[in-house]
C-alpha cells in the first residue's frame, strides 16, 4: 500500500473517506444478525455476512445493547429449536441415538469407563522408589 502520510494525502486529494463505509445499527440489521446467530454463526462469521470487520462487530456489540441482545436472542432461539427437534426425534420416533445423545448431555450419562490396574492384593503394580 503506502505510508500513512501518502494514504491521508490520497484521501484529501480524492475526497474519498478512508476505511469501510459505516454500518448503522438498525432494526433491520438486528433482525438479520439475530437470524444468522440462530443458525449457529459465530460473531466473526456474522460480521462477514453483514459487511463489517470482526473488531467492529465486537465494538458494536459492546456499545449497542440492541445489537448484543439480537445476537443473544438468536443463539437462544437456535438452541431451543434444535433441542426441540432432538427431543421430538428421541421421544416421538424412539430414535435410540437421539435418546442417548440427549441423556448424555442433559442427564449426565457417560460412556466413560474408569479402569484401574493394581497388582496382587490391590497394591500398586510399580512400587514407589
Amino acid at each position: 500500500m503506502g505510508t500513512p502520510e501518502k494514504t491521508r494525502k490520497r484521501a484529501r486529494v480524492t475526497g474519498k473517506p478512508l476505511g469501510r463505509p459505516q454500518i448503522p445499527i438498525t432494526p433491520a440489521l438486528c433482525k438479520k444478525v439475530e437470524k444468522l446467530s440462530a443458525q449457529g454463526m459465530s460473531l466473526p462469521q456474522i460480521a462477514a455476512m453483514v459487511g463489517m470487520g470482526t473488531a467492529t462487530a465486537y465494538e458494536k456489540q459492546a456499545f449497542f445493547p440492541e445489537f448484543a441482545e439480537a445476537i443473544q436472542r438468536g443463539k437462544a432461539a437456535g438452541v431451543a429449536k434444535v433441542t426441540e427437534a432432538l427431543y421430538a426425534k428421541a421421544v416421538d420416533t424412539k430414535d435410540t441415538t437421539s435418546m442417548l445423545f440427549f441423556l448424555k448431555n442433559r442427564a449426565g450419562w457417560s460412556d466413560k469407563v474408569d479402569t484401574q490396574l493394581t497388582g496382587k492384593d490391590g497394591k500398586d503394580l510399580i512400587p514407589d522408589l
